[in-house]
C-alpha cells in the first residue's frame, strides 16, 4: 500500500493523459475531483506531442480566422521542442507567422489585432529565432517584412497575398498535423506502458521457445553426429567385407584376426571376443548384441482413463482393486527417476487420482476399509506420492485425506500399515500447514507416547519405525504451536530428548540433534 501511495499522483497523472488525449473530458474533471478531495497534489495532466480530433480542428479553425493566441497556444504546448531540431518544421512555423502577421493586411473583415500588433509579434518571433532561421537562404528575404510600410504592393511579398499560397500553406500544415499525428512516440504513456507489457511478453515468450529451440536443436545435433559417426562406422566394415568376399573369390583365405577386427569395430566395448572352433560363433555375437539393443527400448506409457479408472476401483471386488491401486503405485515407481516419473505423477494429479480437491474422496473408505489388502494398497500408494514434493502438495489439500491417515497411525496395530502411515505423515510435515493440522490432531501427544515406549520401555518396534517417528517428532517441533505443545508436556519432552540424544538413531542428523538443543535449552523445559 505504502508503495502505492509513493506512485499514486504519476500514475493519476498518466491515467488523465490517456483520458484528455482521447477526449474524455468529463471523466478527467471527475477524476480531477476527486483527486483534490483527497488531498492529494494537483494533477498536471501533460498534453503528449501527437495531434488528435479536438486539437487539430481548433488549429486549422484559429488558420483560417487568424486567431494567433490560440493557434500557437495549442501549437507552443503539443510540440514545444520539436521546432528546435526539425528543419522542416522550422520553416512551416516561420511562414505561419508570415501568414498572422499580415492575416489584417489580406482579409476585408476587422480583425481585433491591428497589423502593427501582428507585425510586432513577427518582430519578436524573428529576434528570438533569426539565428536558426538565418541558415535558410529562401527565408532570408522576409525578414524585412515587418520593415515595408505596403507588403502587398511589393514584388518580393506579393505572392503571400494570393489565395493559392494561403491554401498552400494549409494543406501543408494538415499533412505536417496528419502525419505528426501518427508518430508512434507521441502515443499517451498509457498506451506506451499497455504496449511495452505486450511486447515484453511476446519477447519473453519467443526466449523461452528460443530456450526450448536451443536445447532440442543441441539434442538433435548429438543425436545426428553420433548416427553420422555410426554409418560411417558401417560403410567402413561394409567395404573391407567386400574386399574380403572379392578375395575369397579369388582364393585368398580369411583369417581370424580380419574377423575379430570386423567383431570388434561393430560392436565396440560390449565385444568379449568369438571361439574359433564354433561355427557362426561371431555371427550370433552379433545378432544377439541388436536383440539385447531392441530389448533396452524404453516402454511408452499409455495414457490412462482416470474416470473409468476411479469407476473400477469403486465397483470392482477387492482383488481386483489391490491389483489397480498396485499396479498405479508400480507405474509411479518404475518410472525413471526425472521426467518420466514426474510425468505419471502430473497425470494423476490433473485428472485428481485420489479426488483430493473434492470435499469427500471414496479414498477415505479405502482408508479405513475393514480389509487390510486394502489399507496397505492405499496407504502404500500415498507413501510413493508423498515421496516427491509435487505429491506433497497434492496430498495436502485434503483434509479428509490427513484426518484418516492420523486415524490409521492412532489406531492401527499392523506394521505393514502403520509404518507406511507415519511415513506419509513425516514427509508432509515439512509443510507449515500440515505442521499446523498434525500438531491440531493431537500427534504430538501420540508421538510423545510411542518414543517413550521406544526409549523408556524398551518396546521393540522396527528401526524404520523409530527413525520416522523420531523425524516427525522433530518437524512438528519446528513451529511455534510445536514449542508451545512441549512446553505443556516438558517433563516427557525432556526424559525423551535426553533418550534420542544418548540412543543410535540413525536418522536423528546434525540438525536434529541442534533441534534437541534449541529444545533442552527452553526455559520451561529446564525448571522440571
Amino acid at each position: 500500500m505504502a508503495d502505492y501511495m509513493t506512485y499514486e499522483t504519476e500514475l493519476n497523472e498518466i491515467v488523465g493523459e490517456y483520458l484528455h488525449a482521447n477526449g474524455y473530458e468529463a471523466t478527467l474533471c471527475s477524476l480531477q475531483t476527486e483527486n483534490e478531495e483527497k488531498g492529494l497534489p494537483p494533477m498536471e495532466v501533460v498534453h503528449h506531442s501527437g495531434f488528435f480530433f479536438n486539437e487539430k480542428k481548433d488549429l486549422l479553425l484559429s488558420y483560417s480566422s487568424g486567431d494567433w493566441e490560440t493557434f500557437f497556444s495549442i501549437w507552443n504546448t503539443l510540440i514545444p521542442n520539436l521546432s528546435d531540431s526539425d528543419t522542416a518544421v522550422q520553416q512551416l512555423e516561420f511562414y505561419l507567422q508570415i501568414h498572422f502577421a499580415i492575416f489584417p493586411l489580406r482579409t476585408a473583415t476587422e480583425v481585433e489585432d491591428g497589423v502593427g500588433i501582428t507585425m510586432k509579434r513577427f518582430k519578436i518571433y524573428l529576434a528570438t529565432h533569426g539565428a536558426e532561421l538565418s541558415h535558410h537562404p529562401e527565408l532570408l528575404p522576409f525578414f524585412a517584412l515587418p520593415s515595408v510600410q505596403n507588403p502587398s504592393s511589393h514584388p518580393t511579398f506579393q505572392k503571400l497575398f494570393t489565395n493559392s499560397w494561403m491554401c498552400d500553406l494549409r494543406t501543408k500544415l494538415k499533412t505536417f498535423l496528419e502525419k505528426f499525428e501518427k508518430c508512434p512516440s507521441d502515443e499517451p504513456r498509457l498506451l506506451v506502458l499497455y504496449k511495452t507489457m505486450k511486447q515484453n511478453k511476446r519477447d519473453s515468450l519467443v526466449e523461452r521457445g528460443s530456450l526450448v529451440s536451443g536445447t532440442v536443436h543441441e539434442t538433435q545435433c548429438r543425436r545426428y553426429a553420433q548416427l553420422l559417426a555410426n554409418y560411417q562406422t558401417l560403410l567402413g566394415i561394409t567395404a573391407d567385407l567386400v574386399d574380403s568376399l572379392e578375395g575369397a573369390l579369388r582364393g585368398r583365405p580369411v583369417s581370424p584376426d580380419f574377423i575379430e577386427g570386423i567383431c570388434s569395430r561393430f560392436m565396440g566395448p560390449n565385444y568379449s571376443g568369438f571361439d574359433i572352433c564354433r561355427p557362426s560363433s561371431a555371427a550370433e555375437c552379433i545378432r544377439a548384441s541388436i536383440a539385447s539393443m531392441s530389448l533396452e527400448k524404453e516402454p511408452v506409457d499409455v495414457p490412462l482413463d482416470i474416470k473409468r479408472l476411479k469407476e473400477d476401483l469403486v465397483g470392482s471386488e477387492e482383488c481386483q482393486r489391490v491389483f489397480l491401486l498396485q499396479a498405479l503405485r508400480w507405474r509411479l515407481l518404475r518410472a525413471k527417476f526425472g521426467q518420466p516419473r514426474d510425468s505419471v505423477l502430473h497425470e494423476y494429479i490433473f485428472h485428481d487420482l485420489l479426488d483430493c480437491n473434492l470435499e469427500v474422496s471414496f479414498m477415505e473408505g479405502f482408508l479405513g476399509s475393514s480389509s487390510s489388502r486394502t489399507q496397505q494398497a492405499t496407504i502404500r500408494l500415498f507413501n510413493s506420492i508423498a515421496a516427491q514434493h509435487l505429491g506433497q502438495r497434492y496430498l495436502a489439500r485434503s483434509p479428509a485425506l490427513l484426518g484418516a491417515i492420523v486415524k490409521i497411525v492412532k489406531s492401527e496395530e499392523d506394521a505393514l500399515i502403520q509404518e507406511p502411515a507415519l511415513g506419509v505423515l513425516q514427509k508432509l510435515s515439512m509443510m507449515r500447514s500440515i505442521q499446523s493440522f498434525l500438531i491440531g490432531a493431537d500427534t504430538m501427544h501420540w508421538l510423545l507416547d510411542i518414543l517413550h515406549h521406544i526409549y523408556a520401555d524398551g518396546e521393540s518396534l522396527s528401526v524404520y519405525m523409530q527413525e520416522v517417528a523420531a523425524s516427525l517428532f522433530m518437524n512438528l517441533c519446528k513451529c511455534t504451536a510445536g514449542k508451545r505443545a512441549c512446553v505443556d508436556n516438558a517433563r516427557s519432552v525432556l526424559r525423551i530428548l535426553t533418550d534420542l540424544l544418548s540412543h543410535d538413531v540413525p536418522d536423528v542428523s546434525d540438525e536434529y540433534q541442534s533441534q534437541i538443543q534449541e529444545l533442552i535449552s527452553m526455559q520451561a523445559v529446564l525448571v522440571i
